[in-house]
């Protein structure tokens, strides 16, 4: 039986990416061309990874400061992809990482050797609540 930690290539799954807010050594915000990242980079992705079951992609920017905190918010942007399977999530992912680490210094300014964080999700249980929500 598989735990809910190995799911089944067949499970529905995410590719979430996040921007830091603060340059890893500077500290200085960072600088993020998001007519480049959507217009070149997104559009890229999207067409090579469209036959391993890629769905589409939600992106997100984060207020700075935190209504919360006052402060930098720990990621400045976030983009979550949608994918039919896991397996077709781990096909795109070995089909595009090179170039999309390449692909970094022309919209995001991290510095050598440094990415965005990565996290791989699986759908697991959706409730909605509110307006059409039960």
């Amino acid at each position: 039986m598989a735990s809910s930690t190995s799911p089944s290539t067949s499970t529905p799954a995410t590719l979430s990416v996040s921007f830091p807010s603060l340059h890893p050594t500077t500290g200085l915000p960072i600088t993020f061309n998001k007519d480049y990242y959507f217009n070149v980079h997104i559009a890229k992705f999207a067409q090579t990874c469209i036959p391993f079951g890629y769905l589409g992609y939600q992106f997100f920017e984060f207020p700075n400061p935190s209504p919360f905190t006052g402060e930098p918010p720990e990621y400045a942007f976030q983009t979550v992809g949608y994918f039919e399977t896991m397996e077709g999530l781990q096909k795109a992912v070995e089909a595009t990482k090179e170039e999309a680490m390449r692909d970094l210094k022309e919209f995001v300014d991290l510095g050598e050797g440094v990415g965005p964080a990565v996290v791989v999700g699986i759908k697991s249980e959706e409730k909605w609540f509110g307006k059409g929500g039960s």
